[in-house]
């Protein structure tokens, strides 16, 4: 089983809670045992909170956000179209023309379609004999 050093800190500091440690000592304990890869102090204290909690499971969380469904084969189909018909036209556009955030139009152009602006117009990073 292959544990990670933070969950191995974790690990340590429920069994010293459970044992009724403070949390100061635990965390003084833990930085003579870990030294520099010790986590932080403000981090002991908030595992120490959450084990004194109830909380059992020394994982992370899963994470809650919505996940990044605008970056897709569709949206970036349709932001290419965009570009192709009107090389003048701004993220800002694109964006409220399709519905997408600013920063997901902008990371469809510039990390999946690999376009960057010059004097106005957007081309791509590698242009081709046609493009020349």
């Amino acid at each position: 089983m292959d544990v990670d050093i933070q969950q191995e800190q974790r690990i340590v500091i429920k069994f010293l809670i459970a044992e009724g440690v403070t949390s100061a000592e635990i965390y003084s304990r833990l930085s003579v045992v870990f030294q520099n890869d010790t986590i932080s102090r403000s981090r002991v204290f908030e595992w120490c909170g959450h084990f004194r909690s109830g909380r059992q499971s020394v994982g992370d969380d899963v994470c809650v956000g919505a996940p990044h469904m605008a970056i897709m084969d569709l949206n970036i189909s349709r932001v290419e179209t965009c570009i192709l018909a009107d090389r003048r036209v701004t993220v800002r556009e694109i964006a409220n023309e399709l519905s997408l955030s600013v920063g997901s139009v902008e990371t469809i152009i510039h990390e999946q379609l690999k376009f960057f602006k010059v004097s106005a117009r957007w081309v791509p990073k590698q242009l081709t004999g046609e493009h020349k």
